[in-house]
């Protein structure tokens, strides 16, 4: 008869087992009272208690879990009372175990870190197994893990009014978050925890939320810092920076940031489509400042991604199929099967754009996503007068659906939900020098499959024409070019921005 020895505390296996020698031949202690609990049918030892005063060594191994400290050499010792000859199974390369077979008896067993935990936060899980007769057992490794956490968005921006917004932080120490400001009070942290693989041991990795309250803003845009600090050890320190909406300041004596717009003809149903949708990310990734993503899935498109006007955006072009890319209203990008090569028409132009083709207006704003209706609020800075035409468009992240020549859990990102203005805009007039302030409002798009996931691409397009000379682009005169364009987060803004 094989026996277990499980040690809980209140029912609840215990996790936070302490080892004196992180490199070498440590063994376990367990500093706290424990009650044995005996459960059949798995392979485990029986060892002597002395009195509850004392202090005594006891196994590394708890319930069919065996921890490690988080460093290349370090070790854990346990022993099993086999009833029979035996043999272990282990196939993972970061550990080993010894011995590998044997008779009945007492066995002590020594398992060893072959390499440092490479996970930055987690524990690293993996298994083995003891054949003991008849029976397999399966044994559990867990290495601890590297003390430490991160903001997974150092900067966040918030809207004008006032509101509450989330900071995520993951990692593996408790922490205090204090504000700098008074505009800025954290209302409280919740910490979201895992089971490891072996079903029972709590992960010390947390995905934990700071939520925070944010006044209103009556003045100009405004920046704090909330600074995150270790409990234990006050070393440990991370900072994330809260910008607020207010009144933008436009310096008309500097380049305008001059953004790219792609604007993507796809479909599900488009083999070669995911081609064009790697290099167009590659090309962004490259010069993320200066291109903007704009996805319009034909109308044949299935899984909720088709976008009602794509096939007269598609039909006012004149283009011959899908994919095909349309750069700043005047450049038609065709695919090819080599993505670096398409990648680098993108790249090309948005250059070719910045330098020759320079902004004469500036976009900043913010975007308000709630009670089931997207607002918009606008402020456009002019180096010119003239009349131009302003198209704001609401795009939805993270849509997984099956693409043809992709994959059935296909990401979609940047595809266009609805418009808040006419197809290619509303007619405005600015005056140089100024700045302009627009509103656009309008419910959620029946479409939407998560508002959490929406942000808002404004265009500011001029009549006109351009003709450029980057290689494997065919420049066209459809009347319009994009004379820049801004990307707004939903819940956050985006402020006016310049050339280096």
């Amino acid at each position: 008869m094989l026996f277990r020895l499980d040690l809980r505390r209140g029912g609840r296996s215990l996790i936070n087992l302490y080892y004196i020698d992180k490199m070498k031949n440590s063994r376990f202690f367990i500093t706290t009272l424990f009650s044995i609990v005996a459960v059949a049918s798995f392979s485990m030892v029986s060892c002597d208690k002395s009195g509850p005063d004392q202090e005594e060594e006891q196994d590394a191994l708890e319930g069919n879990s065996i921890m490690v400290a988080n460093t290349a050499s370090s070790t854990a010792v346990f022993t099993l009372e086999m009833t029979d000859s035996w043999e272990v199974k282990n196939t993972s390369a970061w550990f080993t175990v010894y011995p590998l077979s044997g008779e009945a008896g007492s066995v002590e067993f020594t398992v060893t870190a072959l390499e440092d935990n490479p996970e930055a936060f987690k524990e690293r899980v993996s298994d083995f197994m003891i054949k003991c007769g008849g029976t397999n057992t399966r044994y559990y490794v867990i290495q601890d893990v590297n003390p430490g956490f991160n903001i997974t968005e150092k900067q966040t921006g918030v809207i004008q009014e006032e509101n509450d917004c989330v900071i995520t932080v993951e990692g593996n120490v408790d922490y205090e978050a204090v504000p700098d400001v008074d505009w800025i009070t954290v209302n409280g942290i919740k910490h979201e925890t895992t089971l490891l693989d072996d079903g029972k041991t709590e992960s010390k990795y947390t995905v934990s939320r700071i939520s925070m309250h944010i006044s209103g803003n009556t003045g100009k845009v405004r920046t704090g810092n909330v600074v995150l600090t270790g409990v234990d050890d006050q070393s440990m320190t991370a900072t994330v920076t809260v910008s607020q909406m207010g009144e933008l300041e436009a310096d008309f004596s500097r380049d305008f940031l001059r953004r790219s717009v792609v604007m993507r003809f796809t479909a599900t149903w488009c083999t070669n489509c995911p081609l064009m949708n790697s290099a167009l990310g590659n090309a962004i990734s490259e010069d993320p400042e200066h291109i903007i993503p704009l996805n319009l899935h034909a109308s044949s498109s299935t899984g909720g991604l088709a976008y009602d006007q794509a096939d007269a955006y598609f039909s006012h072009f004149d283009l011959l199929g899908y994919p095909t890319g349309v750069v700043n209203d005047y450049a038609e990008v065709a695919n090819s099967s080599a993505i670096a090569t398409t990648q680098a028409v993108f790249n090309g132009l948005a250059d070719e754009a910045t330098e020759n083709l320079p902004a004469k207006t500036m976009i900043g704003g913010e975007a308000v996503i709630a009670d089931g209706e997207v607002k918009v609020r606008l402020s456009v800075a002019s180096k010119s007068t003239g009349d131009y035409l302003v198209s704001v468009f609401i795009l939805e992240d993270g849509i997984i659906y099956s693409q043809e020549g992709g994959a059935s859990n296909y990401e979609h990102n940047s595809i266009a939900r609805d418009e808040m203005t006419p197809m290619w805009g509303d007619p405005v007039s600015l005056t140089a020098g100024n700045i302009t302030d627009l509103e656009y409002r309008m419910p959620v798009p029946s479409s939407v499959l998560d508002e959490d996931r929406l942000h808002i691409l404004a265009i500011v397009n001029k009549p006109g024409s351009f003709k450029g000379n980057v290689t494997y682009a065919t420049y066209n005169d459809w009347g319009y070019v994009t004379d820049n364009a801004a990307d707004i987060p939903g819940n956050g803004f985006t402020d006016f921005g310049y050339e280096n």
